[in-house]
Formats: C-alpha cells, structure tokens, sequence
C-alpha cells in the first residue's frame, strides 16, 4: 500500500476516533447537499465554464462517472475507491479538497458526514424545494392542551425534540398592540385597548390573580378588527413594494419624476380587498393580456413597469433594453420563485440547475414592451412620460366627475327656468314699455361734448394742459374730483402722437402715474374706457390699474404678452390670480377705444375694442384697501405699458350698451378712430329704425330677445351670472377629464422582439437565440398556455409549482415572525438556508393552496396559533442552545420598519391623516438635503404632510433620509428583505426630526386636553397611549421626576420653551402655557423614543 495512501486511511482512522459518537449521515437535503454546495460547487457545479476537471457534484451522474485520470470522485459504498474522500482528508496542499485557497474548508464533522454518506452509498435526492409539494401529517406532541391548531404541533413537537419549552402566553396588551402592529402598521388606538384588553385598569401586581386571558370568540373579534381595517392594505403594501421596486422616480443619474402611485392603490386595494393570491400573481404578470384585461389589471401590470430608467445623454437604448428585461427576470426569480435566477445571467448557474441558456429564456418573456423607451439615446430623455401609459378613470376621479356633471345638470336647469319665465319671453307683457324706451333710446349722440358722466371717477385728457418742455409732472383730472396723476420717471407730452391728437407717452421701463385716490370708490362694478395706442407689444403690460397686489384684489386693463411681430396681445383684465383673457387683439401703433366694465355678484366681467365684442366671463375676486389708481404700471412699478396716453376715464358703475356706444362714438369721433360705434349689432338696429307698426311678429320676438339678453338688467345679470356657472362648471368638468393620472403599464408586441444568449451578459455579443421557456428542473409550462407572460403567469401559479406557495408563506411567515422558516427570504436555492421547519413550511403552503391561495385566512390561521401568542419575555432562555430563536420557544422582538416607526408616532399623537391611497406626499425634509442632485423638495401642505410614510415621495438616489437612516431600500432593484440595524443616528431621527418633536408636542396636548385630573393620571394616559400597557410604579415616578425637572429648565427659560413647542407647521395650542405644554412635549418626546414604543413585542 503506497505511503499517500497509507496516511489517507490513518487520517480517516483519527477523524473516526475523534468524531466516534458522529451519527452517520442522514438526509441528503439536510445534512449533505449544503456541504456540497458550500464547498464543492464553485469549481464542480451546474457552472459548465467554471466546472473543472469534467467533474460535478450537483448531479449523481457527474459524481460517480469515470474522469479522463480513471479514478473517480464518488464509488459509492467504497471509501478507499472514491478519490473525493481522499481528498478531504488529505494534509497536503496540492491534494487536499477544497484548496487552502478557497478559504472554505470542511470541519472535521464535515468530512465525517460526507465519509459516512459515501460509505452508505452516496444516494443523491433532489433539493428539498425543487420537490413538488405534499402535505405532511400533523406530527403528535405530548402537550395537547397546548397546542391550538396544527402550527402548534410542528412548532412544539420540534421544541419536544429538543427538551425545550414554549413560553407562557404574552398579556392581552402585548398581543394587541403586536396583532395591531403586524396587520396594520400602526398601534392601536386607545379605544381598541380599552374594548380588547379588560386586563388594562387592573393593577400590574394583581394581573396574575384575575386573569386577562381572550376568550377564543374575543381573540376572534380582535384579529379580525385589525384584518379588516383599510390600513391593512397599507401595512401589507408596504412589503410589496420594495419587491415591486416601486419607485417615485426614475434611478440613475437624472432621477426624474415618473407617475406610478395607481400600482401602489392597486396593491393596497387588493390585499384589502383579500384577493387571492394566485389572481394577485397573475395580474401583476400579465394583467393586459387578461382577456377581460380592464384597466385594474393593466395597472397591475405596471409590476414590470417599475424597472429603472436611464434618460441620460449617450445612453445607449440597445443596452438598456436589454437591462429592463434582465431586471424583470430576475426580479421574477426572487419575488416569486425565492431564487437568484441572475445569478446566470453571465454564465451557468454556480449553484443552483439553472444554465444560461434557461436564464435568457427566462428573460424571453419581457423584452418585448410595446413602445418602451430604451434610455436617453444621443440628445436625452428627460422628464418625459415613458410608454406605454395608461390614463385612469379612478374612484375618486368618477366620484369628482358624478358630483360636477350634477352640479352641471343642475345649473343648466336653473339657466333654462330663467330663460322661460313669462316676463322674459312675451315680447308684448310686463317688459314691453321698457323695451319701446330702449328702442327710442338706440339713436347716437351728435354732439361734441362727452355724453355721459354719472358716475365718473377719474376723466385725464392729455389735451386738457400743457407740459412745460414737453415733460410731465402731473396730469389734471377734469372729473372734478381732483385726483390729479402725479408722474414717475419723465413721461412726455405730445402734440400730435394719436391721429394728430395730444397723448402722453410712457416708455415701458421707467414711466407710470399714480392718483392718491379714487380706488376706494371702485371696489363694485366698474367702467374703465381708454383711447390709446402700443408701441410696443413685448410682455405682459399694464395701462390702468387700481386695488392690492394679492389674489383677487387687482383691478387691471392688462395687455396680454407678445412681441414686436406678433398679435398675441389680447386686451384683458388681470385680478392677480383671478384673470379674463380677451379675444381682441392690441396692435403696436394702432389707436384704439377700448372699454373694459365689469358687474354683478359674479363679477362678470367684458370687453369692447373700437366698438366691437372682446369676450370676457366671470372672475373671482376679493376687496381691496389700497386707494390708489395707477396708469402705465402695476402697484409695484412693474408690468410698465409703452404706450401713448389720449383720454382716460373711469367710472364706479357698469355702462350700458347704450352708454358704452355713446361714448364710444363720442371718443372715436374726436380722435377719428373707425368703429362699430352703433349700441347694438346692425340688424338689431334696423328693425329698432323701423316703426313699430310695420315688424312683424318675429321681428318684434327678436327685439325681445336681444333686450332681454344683453340689455334689460335683471335678466341680462341673471342669464350671465347662471351662464357663467354653467360655462365654469363645464370646464371643471373638461378639465377632470383631461387630468386623469397616468401610469406606466406594459403592452406586448404584436411581433414578439428575438432574444438571444448574451455572451458574458454583453448585448453586444447575442449567441444562440432562444424562445420563452422555464427552467428544466421546473414542471413544463401548459401546452394550451400562450408562450408570453400571461402563459408565464399560470404556470407560476399551478398548484404543482414547487416553490410559489413555499416562498409567499414563508414571507408571510417573515411578517409576523421577523424571520422566515427560511431566513433567506431570496434564495431557496442550494446556498440558501434550510427551513427551520421543513414540514411546517409545507404543510402551509400545501394548505395555503388548497384554501384558495387566501392570505387573510393564512394570517388568522398563524396569529390564532400558541406559537404567535407567547411571550417575547425571558430571552436568555435557552440562549446557548437557540440563540436565533429558530425553533420559537418565545414570540420575538423587532424594531418596527422605517415608515411605521414615523406612523406610530402620529399615531400617537393624533396627527395622523388616515386617508387612503392617491398621490405621493412631500413631508417634512431638512432643507437644501437634495441641493446636491439638484432637485427640490416642495413640502405638502395641510394634513398632507401626516400621512403614512407608505405615501411619501420615493427618490431613488437620495431616499427620504429618516427612512434611509432606518434601513429603507432605494427601491433601485428588487428588495426581498430589509435590514434592520441600530446606531445613534436613528435617535437623532426621533429626537430632533420636526416631525417627531411636532408629534410629540401634539401628544402633550392630547394629553392635557383629557379628563385627567393629576400630573399621575395624565401619565399613566400617555404612556398607555404610547406603549399600548399600563405603566408600572417605578415608571410612573421616573415620569414624574423627569416632567418636573423639565417644568424647572424651561420655566428658566421661557424662550426656549416658545421655541420648542413652534416646531412644525400645526400651531401650538393656545389654551396651556408655554412652559408646560413644552414641559409635557419633551415628556411626549421621550415616550415616544422609548425602545419599547418603536419594537414589536
């Protein structure tokens, strides 16, 4: 026998004496397949690339054959033949296995294990969560009374096993706040604590004596109150969502702003609504390939939309196709397969029996997105809508859109009521000696002389004076009220500017006047009345104005913005905010008569230019103080007019049409400017000339018509004002419509696009093309199924999958645990770890199948079970035999994630907004934090800034900072499990963040405001408010202690205690004082940091 063989055999020999009570080796899966796969797979695995040698050890086949050296690896039941456990054993560097290099060597119990399976015959079994899933028997336990439903027979026969014991049953406080946190996300409200937990006014050291156990018809009531509640689907989205990627922006580098928060209702209203999971899989997949695709499902489809995007310049679109495709195929794997399919996106799998070939099959079934933008390409792709998108029809918007077509409905029937009432439709009844007087009354002035003056405010003619050397200083007023314009810059006088008239000219950059009053008059209905004309038509321009620079409290003739060329420049009125466009054109030099008035309720406001219609409508518009009037600028010297200067007047009451035509033809006569100066159109002038005898009936009617429309008050004012509601209430509705919000879907090619092995993962190197397909190791997907997603989707949910039901119950398993029965949540592939509790994780998945694919009942199934109802008390129990709580004796402990620790805390305090689903909010943020990207942050207002972090806006590449101090994802990728750490930073968080400091203020009042009537009552509320349990002697005088010591640092220093309690954009209750409401704020603060507030009991 050779020396090397020799130390071989007396290697075995030691390792048997020093390991002699090793059992010998039991199940593959268990005990042999993970040494395997951590040891030997790298370099002898699915991997052809990496496989060396020819040999491979993932298969049975590829262990035991005969390499090209003769030996073999593997002669199973002969330890001496098989050169793998000569190779184990091995000192030798150059022959031991794996090499010193691989840093990975096998323990001595290693090597006995795979000694002892070799020696037993080597028999291989497939990995445990490639096989189909069966249903296990419920296993026997000696505890019956224990065990509530079968979970508890898995857990506790394990436990058994072991000689350990569950713990006792946590206190109906704990397991309220803890159902409560794990369903909703929030804690529960103090009247759910007082309905649930008869044990919460009984004193802490008589708990044990009365007893505070739920009957099982309470403990019923209270699972369901929280599966029920609408923030379900909140809490259980939450989850989602980092699988989903979903994401506010794009990611890479430019980060813009993309429309996606439709898919995040659509999930939350799906969990809440329970939908079975199958459904849930299948609509995300492929939803607008549903045959009965509507737009919820195309929606559901956005799951695949919620990829990255590059817009970047000189991205190159060929590549990013490719990386949008490779990020849903392996999103896919994890999300609901648990493997990392990517893994072999560059090569064969290392570990697992996926080759490259089936991960480009894989990847087949979601490179062909109709209409999808590939990235920047040369010029860019920046803050543009990426197609295909969807515009939705949501509940709220047919809410919206039910409301404002009845309130059409019924405005257009009060305007047809109005229009039928007797006196406004028989030519011949009570109206008919007022309609013969206008008629009379159509015939215009011929006289030189202004013809109507009632009601004049202000009357300037640039004729009436002359400026000594041309520049004006003030400029009379000849109404007689004396409100002469005093001048700003050098406006100029000339002789001759307007049709060989004087005119005062201003240049648009320096010159305006102003009166020092006369706007107090003007505060009502109004007639402004210009003869003027541009000379230059560039930006928006001001001739005459009065009021306040404020929202609704201007009074403005306002040209439009245009240019030198153009004739965009409209005559309007400007209120600040509440603006007319008109639809006459201003021209550069050309003099015109324009006559803007405006009356009535509605503030109905219309134009006239040279005698002509200019449009106008209804304005909305508040008073003013300002007393001033101001000709060529606004109130702040702005928006200056260039412009000459003829005549002005300005009247505290509305012209009539015959008033209006008067002065018009008086105007345009003296400054001999064209128009249409009649007071009613030319038809209505020709039959007014004919005698009354000789009209005809229709004739007469039409005479009517008009008068009644446009000139008798009462219902000329009535028919605008509901014209005008009408009018606006059918823009409300045109302009619902145009604003539905949009979402990214997916929409499949007609012609599906090829797809092709890529060499290395390089698009620029396609090897061998491919169809869709699944990997072998799976069941074959349905014949009568398409090859595309929607195939794809049944397949992922037949019930003989192995791995769906097996990865969804784990992760709900996840939820309620913190941990999974397989810790990695991600990978159930050969690297991944065992479940803790094999038959336990199939018998839910077998039974989650079975029931229908029900998530609620699942939930209600797990929190009814003694397992999720122990204590999470006495954790070093067992410490040294369970460190990781694997085989759950006791509930765990966790902290809460980054957005329920914020939504407890408003929560809390009462600030919470509860409404549910629509568009992300921007909460607080300190400032300039995104300066650095240069992006902004326009923080929401009102109870927007309090809604549930699931809400707030997801920026992929500086993520809202308190979420990413607490461990959130930036969503960039696929996220199947958060971290969960502890550093200072967090305290940090909850101790300085505006957003808790103003919850904690808010607290303090809730607090006050109760019944309490002692500083002991009024903590006793809050720290059951904040921990869900009553507190107990000790901490009732440490409470007590720290809110006097407070009481004493800010009644030193009051001005820090008005400081304090002015965080946040709520205003500080009025009704305590200073000190103490800053006094029970810090108190709040500090309840709300407590270790035992942001856990999981």
């Amino acid at each position: 026998m050779s020396s090397l063989r020799t130390r071989f055999l007396r290697n075995i020999a030691s390792a048997c004496l020093i390991l002699s009570a090793t059992p010998a080796a039991g199940d593959f899966s268990r005990d042999i397949q993970p040494l395997l796969a951590e040891h030997c797979y790298a370099c002898h695995g699915p991997d052809a690339q990496t496989r060396k040698s020819g040999l491979r050890f993932d298969l049975r086949e590829g262990a035991i054959r005969e390499l090209k050296s003769g030996s073999r690896a593997i002669v199973p039941g002969d330890l001496d033949e098989s050169e793998m456990i000569h190779r184990i054993f091995s000192e030798d560097p150059d022959e031991m296995m794996p090499p010193p290099e691989f840093r990975k060597s096998l323990s001595n119990g290693d090597r006995i294990k795979l000694r002892n399976w070799v020696r037993d015959g080597a028999q291989y079994e497939q990995h445990w969560s490639f096989r189909t899933v069966k249903k296990p028997k419920v296993p026997a336990v000696n505890r019956e009374d224990w065990a509530r439903n079968p979970i508890d027979h898995f857990i506790l026969s394990r436990l058994e096993s072991q000689k350990m014991e569950p713990s006792p049953e946590a206190s109906a406080e704990t397991l309220i706040r803890r159902i409560s946190l794990d369903l909703r996300g929030l804690p529960p409200s103090l009247n759910e604590l007082r309905r649930f937990a008869n044990s919460l006014n009984v004193p802490v050291a008589e708990r044990e004596a009365t007893g505070a156990a739920f009957s099982p018809e309470q403990y019923s009531d209270l699972v369901d109150t929280m599966i029920d509640s609408s923030h379900y689907g909140e809490r259980m989205a939450q989850d989602w969502l980092d699988l989903a990627r979903y994401g506010d922006t794009n990611g890479y580098h430019n980060d813009s702003v993309r429309a996606m928060w439709l898919y995040r209702d659509y999930v939350i209203d799906s969990f809440n609504s329970n939908k079975p999971y199958d459904r849930f899989i299948v609509e995300n997949m492929a939803g607008d390939l549903l045959p009965e695709a509507s737009d919820t499902t195309r929606v559901a489809s956005g799951f695949n939309r919620c990829v990255t995007f590059n817009e970047e310049g000189g991205a190159d679109p060929d590549e990013f196709y490719v990386t949008y495709a490779v990020d849903r195929a392996n999103t896919t794997g994890q999300v609901f397969l648990g493997l990392t399919v990517g893994c072999a996106q560059c090569h064969d799998h290392k570990y697992d029996p996926i080759s490259q070939k089936e991960y480009y099959q894989l990847y087949a079934f979601f490179n062909s997105v109709e209409g999808e933008i590939g990235a920047g390409g040369r010029s860019g792709y920046h803050n543009k809508p990426l197609p295909p998108l969807l515009k939705v029809r949501t509940g709220q918007h047919q809410q919206k859109r039910a409301e404002l077509q009845s309130r059409l409905d019924s405005k257009t029937a009060k305007l047809k009521a109005a229009r039928e009432r007797p006196e406004f439709t028989n030519p011949a009844g009570d109206l008919a000696p007022t309609l013969s007087e206008w008629v009379t009354s159509l015939a215009l002035p011929k006289t030189g002389v202004l013809p109507v003056k009632n009601g004049l405010q202000l009357h300037l003619d640039a004729g009436s004076f002359d400026a000594p050397g041309g520049f004006v200083r003030e400029w009379p007023d000849l109404s007689g009220n004396k409100r002469t314009a005093v001048a700003t810059g050098e406006p100029k006088q000339f002789g001759r500017a307007l049709n060989g008239h004087p005119a005062i000219r201003l240049d648009g950059k320096k010159d305006f006047l102003r009166t020092t009053s006369g706007a107090e008059h003007l505060d009502g209905d109004f007639t402004m009345v210009l003869v003027l004309q541009f000379n230059d038509l560039a930006r928006h321009q001001m001739a005459l104005m009065w009021g306040d620079e404020s929202q609704g409290k201007r009074r403005a003739f306002w040209k439009t913005g245009g240019n030198t060329q153009n004739d965009k420049s409209k005559l309007s009125f400007n209120g600040y905010g509440a603006d007319m466009i008109g639809n006459a054109d201003l021209k550069r030099a050309v003099p015109a008569v324009a006559i803007i008035t405006q009356q009535g309720a509605n503030n109905d406001t219309r134009f006239r230019l040279n005698g002509k219609d200019g449009g106008g409508g209804a304005v909305s518009l508040s008073s003013f103080q300002n007393k001033a009037i101001t000709i060529g600028a606004n109130n702040a010297g702005a928006e200056k007019a260039a412009a000459d200067f003829a005549e002005i007047l300005v009247y505290d009451r509305a012209l009539d049409p015959n008033e209006q035509a008067a002065v018009g033809f008086y105007l345009g006569t003296k400054y001999k400017i064209e128009g249409e100066w009649n007071p009613a159109p030319a038809d209505i002038m020709a039959l007014a000339a004919k005698p009354g005898r000789e009209r005809t009936d229709s004739e007469q009617k039409k005479l009517f018509t008009y008068f009644i429309n446009y000139v008798h008050g009462e219902s000329r004012d009535l028919f605008r004002m509901l014209e005008s509601e009408v009018a606006s209430t059918r823009k409300d509705l045109e302009q619902t419509d145009k604003s539905l919000p949009t979402t990214m879907v997916m929409v499949e090619m007609k012609a599906r696009k090829p797809a092709h092995v890529l060499m290395r993962g390089d698009f620029r190197q396609p090897g061998e093309e491919v169809e869709p397909d699944v990997p072998a190791i799976f069941p074959r997907l349905p014949t009568t199924q398409p090859r595309n997603r929607l195939g794809l989707a049944y397949w992922l949910t037949d019930p003989s999958h192995p791995l769906v039901s097996r990865v969804i119950v784990n992760r709900l398993w996840k939820q309620l645990f913190g941990t999974g029965l397989v810790k990695t949540l991600g990978d159930f592939g050969t690297q991944g770890e065992r479940p803790s509790h094999p038959e336990l994780l199939d018998w839910l998945a077998a039974d989650f199948v079975e029931h229908g694919w029900n998530i609620k009942r699942l939930q209600k199934l797990i929190i009814s079970s003694s397992t999720y109802r122990q204590s999470s008390a006495n954790r070093r129990r067992y410490e040294d035999q369970d460190p990781d709580n694997r085989f759950l004796c006791r509930a765990p402990r966790f902290r809460l994630s980054a957005e329920e620790i914020r939504d407890s805390a408003l929560s809390i305090s009462g600030l919470l907004n509860p409404s549910i689903g629509g568009p992300s909010v921007f909460p607080y943020q300190p400032a300039n934090y995104l300066s650095s990207i240069g992006k902004g942050w326009k923080e929401s207002e009102g109870r927007s800034l309090y809604r549930r972090g699931l809400y707030t806006f997801w920026r992929r590449t500086m993520l809202y900072p308190s979420f990413q101090i607490f461990d959130a994802p930036s969503r960039e990728f696929c996220s199947v499990n958060r971290p969960r750490t502890n550093t200072p930073l967090q305290a940090l968080v909850t101790l300085n963040d505006p957003a808790f400091v103003e919850a904690a203020r808010v607290f303090a009042q809730r607090v006050l405001s109760g019944k309490e009537d002692s500083d002991q009552q009024r903590l006793r509320l809050a720290f059951i408010m904040a921990t869900s349990r009553a507190p107990n002697d000790s901490e009732i005088r440490i409470l007590t202690d720290t809110l006097s010591e407070q009481r004493k640092e800010f009644s030193a220093h009051p001005e820090r205690a008005s400081e304090f309690i002015a965080n946040g954009k709520s205003l500080p209750s009025s009704d305590y004082d200073p000190v103490e409401l800053a006094a029970w704020t810090s108190l709040g603060s500090i309840l709300l940091n407590l270790d035992e507030t942001i856990s999981r009991e």
